[in-house]
């Protein structure tokens, strides 16, 4: 095979797990109309950030959250509606679904993303990891195939993805960018966000 060229058809996942309970840890500071309009804004602005890559590529919102559909689609994204429980079930459901191409799963809540940031996992030959700022968790995984590794996110993902990633014979880079580390879970990362809401 002659490796991934941008001009081969690219699936781009993007899991959104809903908007009136995602981002329950900022409950704190935000109340529930804020924390939607947080959501709706990063998933936005994900969704544009992906249509405008260069190339054929074709961009998924998966969520069990029917309002993330109209959302998805004013983007111009096809939705899949996730009827299983959990991201990594959802991921599976997505992968299923979908062509057998290379495919990005990117999460919608990286507010320093850019297209530059991507760029590295549109033209992976093997497997590509982004771990997130900790080192822990796992921000963006580019795959072969869509299902080329199972989903392990969620505590400890990133070693776990490494570790199927070296097992699964494709070659796998660890991409660290730092558009790709920073992900808004605490009220800590909301303050390091200028102008954000």
């Amino acid at each position: 095979s002659h490796g991934a060229f941008v001009t081969d058809s690219i699936n781009v996942v993007i899991p959104v797990k809903g908007l009136l309970n995602g981002k329950s840890r900022l409950a704190g500071v935000l109340d529930a109309d804020e924390r939607t309009a947080l959501i709706r804004r990063l998933m936005e602005r994900t969704i544009r950030i992906a249509v405008m890559l260069p190339g054929n590529i074709d961009v998924y919102v998966v969520s069990p959250d029917n309002a993330a559909e109209s959302i998805a689609r004013s983007g111009g994204a096809e939705f899949l509606i996730q009827t299983t429980d959990g991201l990594n079930a959802g991921l599976a459901q997505a992968a299923a679904q979908i062509s057998d191409d290379r495919t990005i799963y990117l999460p919608a809540d990286l507010p320093q993303l850019t297209g530059k940031d991507i760029h590295p996992h549109m033209v992976a030959v093997g497997i590509g990891i982004s771990p997130d700022s900790r080192g822990q968790g796992t921000n963006v995984l580019s795959l072969p195939t869509p299902a080329a590794i199972p989903f392990q996110f969620g505590t400890d993902s990133f070693r776990l993805h490494c570790t199927s990633a070296k097992k699964s014979g494709f070659c796998f880079e660890v991409m660290d960018r730092p558009g790709l580390a920073f992900d808004l879970d605490t009220e800590d990362d909301l303050r390091r966000l200028k102008g954000w809401p």
